[in-house]
């Protein structure tokens, strides 16, 4: 409990309102999904892939250093039958944060990622000859976007379906609900997670912070991030 840290609730509250607000004033240069490439789009959903239970600093340094390999350029993944092999050896290479001195550690899940990320590329461009842009310009609504990348997709849920789509700027209503929201949500009360979180009770709780960030007038992916960031900086001080 924030209580026995010495946390108060108001003084999370506050924190996150005020990481809102700076948050708020500088979003103005984030680019919309209609001005990205292909290309940048496939990549920020390769990032959503990779970064499902790893630090966020360890799935940004593995797609920075893919990218910087040429090997997320999509002809090549969906045609070269040793793409998935040649992924997997560069996950295993221990150059990725958390450093102990000079040493990095590799990623953690080097082989089913590799795999989900060829398997991905081959649904979108090959098996239902479309690309993420055409998905997104087809879709009714953020919430129907997100139920087609995630039929789509392999590695995609809930969570990670919602991510791309509030990194590509095409949603601000959607929530994702990782761990750190999960526990401000919990401490908060604003809803207690069962250990199995389903499609309903994602959207259940999506739906009450939606509700929560109104009372805040703040939008749903603004109050996301600054969730994220103040219960981050709270784990790191005092766990």
């Amino acid at each position: 409990m924030f209580t026995t840290l010495g946390i108060e609730r108001g003084n999370i509250e506050n924190a996150v309102i005020r990481v809102s607000e700076e948050i708020e004033i500088n979003s103005n240069h984030i680019k919309s999904w209609v001005d990205l490439t292909e290309k940048q789009l496939w990549t920020e959903l390769v990032g959503c892939i990779l970064g499902s239970q790893v630090k966020f600093e360890t799935s940004e340094a593995c797609v920075a250093h893919l990218n910087r390999m040429g090997l997320l350029r999509i002809k090549p993944l969906i045609e070269n039958s040793d793409s998935e092999s040649i992924i997997e050896n560069e996950l295993k290479k221990q150059i990725y944060p958390p450093f102990k001195g000079e040493r990095g550690s590799m990623y953690r899940y080097y082989k089913s990622k590799s795999s989900m990320i060829i398997k991905t590329a081959i649904s979108i461009y090959k098996t239902n000859m479309t690309t993420i842009k055409s998905v997104l310009i087809k879709s009714n609504d953020e919430f129907d976007a997100r139920d087609k990348l995630i039929d789509m997709c392999f590695g995609i849920g809930m969570k990670q379906a919602s991510l791309f789509l509030r990194n590509v700027n095409y949603s601000r209503r959607l929530a994702i609900l990782d761990s750190h929201v999960i526990k401000f949500m919990s401490e908060l009360n604003l809803y207690h997670f069962e250990k199995t979180v389903t499609k309903t009770r994602y959207m259940y709780a999506e739906k009450i912070l939606r509700k929560y960030s109104d009372s805040l007038d703040k939008d749903l992916a603004t109050l996301d991030v600054a969730i994220w960031i103040v219960m981050k900086v709270v784990k790191e001080e005092f766990s």
